[in-house]
């Protein structure tokens, strides 16, 4: 899914969540709304043979989706930003900044925001300090994210390194076991042989060590990677 379509389906799903507890008819129904989306996560998960244990999103994917709708749905259904479970809101902002790119991120957090102001009846000092914590807490797992990011990619980029050292090591003792026991023993016969080779015999021989030589080129090329 690209980043532009993963930003508008959460940015729905968040406004999906807001009517949901807007409607009167509907908003008695919020605990099967979570308890269904939570299902259809799991079964998601269960379709991919994840482990039991692996509970964050697939990055890209529409499961952030199903999580999102599940927490705000809970959260709004039991006093919004007044809730017991309102902390849940930085888990699914954790979730958020691994599973989605910066600017979706950043624009679901705003959704989010922008539901518990609505669902807000009385927004005061208290509610707004609780709000600001929500964009602090994304910076603060968006800076987690990229320095995980780099420290990964630098491990990635030394086993790299020592793969390519150890497979320099590897030629070059090879080439070395070719010129010690096949190229210098084979050069010493024939000086020794001297005139006593027929030319179609010295032909011969050379083309040998020819076919061997061009064996050990074609052996350290660069492989394509």
């Amino acid at each position: 899914m690209s980043p532009l379509s993963h930003t508008v389906s959460l940015i729905l799903t968040v406004l999906l969540a807001y009517v949901w507890l807007a409607i009167p008819a509907l908003e008695p129904f919020a605990l099967q709304g979570f308890a269904v989306a939570i299902l259809l996560f799991l079964i998601l998960k269960r379709l991919q043979k994840a482990k039991a244990w692996h509970i964050l999103p697939q990055h890209g994917s529409l499961e952030i989706t199903l999580l999102t709708f599940a927490f705000l749905i809970l959260i709004g259904a039991t006093g919004g930003i007044d809730s017991a479970f309102f902390s849940l809101s930085y888990l699914l902002l954790f979730f958020l900044a691994l599973t989605t790119e910066v600017p979706t991120a950043i624009g679901a957090t705003v959704a989010i925001m922008l539901f518990y102001y609505g669902l807000s009846g009385n927004f005061d000092m208290s509610a707004l300090e609780t709000m600001a914590g929500l964009p602090l807490g994304l910076l603060v797992f968006l800076f987690a994210k990229s320095q995980y990011d780099e420290a990964h990619l630098s491990k990635a980029l030394l086993v790299e390194e020592e793969n390519e050292l150890e497979l320099a090591t590897t030629e070059a003792s090879v080439l070395e076991k070719f010129v010690g026991e096949f190229l210098e023993p084979r050069l010493t016969a024939l000086e020794e042989a001297g005139d006593s080779l027929t030319p179609s015999e010295i032909i011969t021989q050379l083309g040998l060590l020819r076919s061997e030589i061009t064996k050990q080129l074609e052996r350290l090329k660069p492989k394509e990677k």
